[in-house]
């Protein structure tokens, strides 16, 4: 599924990675979660990774919002005290309020994705893999989601997998454009990237 794919990314650097539906994005993801091995090279990380296809793993619908911090935040990697320190900042940036208790069968999607996100967010990650496709719930809090990343990107590696050129312009200072696999641009130029991006999805047309 991937050919020759070769990059790096260090602190305080984010990477935006477009790509048509079947071009090895989700291959990637799992190489990089560790999920599979690669048949060749290497896949080196290091420091705190938080994917955010992970984020509401272990979520139990009849158990309330408190009790599922509890269970996914340990899942993150998150130790019982880390939980117990975080518990007040994670249901205050939620905005879920008193609902914290009520069970989780009762939410709505956007209500699991915002309890979700803000237990993923206190694991403080090193490293964001952030797949836009993973994104649901009200604008408002996808703003507030927003805001948050731009006021702690200098203080991680970022990979931002998305559709929306816009968006990798906004937070990523590196692009990569996937065809078929294999990398066929990668560099700090964005409007070079959204122009071979161009290419790419008229080349799939």
């Amino acid at each position: 599924a991937l050919k020759k794919i070769n990059f790096e990314i260090i602190n305080n650097e984010s990477l935006g990675i477009l790509a048509p539906n079947g071009c090895g994005k989700t291959t990637l993801i799992k190489l990089l979660a560790g999920l599979i091995k690669p048949d060749r090279g290497l896949v080196k990380i290091k420091g705190r990774v938080l994917f955010s296809s992970a984020l509401g793993a272990g979520f139990a619908g009849t158990l309330n919002g408190l009790d599922n911090i509890f269970i996914n935040a340990t899942l993150l990697g998150l130790s019982r005290e880390q939980i117990k320190n975080s518990l007040d900042s994670i249901i205050e940036f939620s905005g879920l309020g008193d609902l914290i208790n009520t069970p989780l069968e009762n939410y709505s999607q956007g209500m699991k994705f915002r309890l979700a996100v803000s237990i993923g967010i206190h694991k403080k990650p090193d490293i964001l893999v952030f797949d836009e496709l993973h994104i649901t719930g009200d604008q408002e809090f996808k703003n507030k989601c927003f805001k948050w990343i731009e006021e702690h990107k200098q203080n991680m590696a970022m990979i931002v997998i998305s559709h929306d050129m816009k968006l990798i312009k906004k937070l990523c200072n590196n692009i990569m454009v996937m065809k078929d696999g294999a990398v066929v641009h990668l560099g700090d130029d964005l409007d070079k990237g959204a122009r071979y991006f161009e290419k790419v999805l008229e080349s799939e047309t």
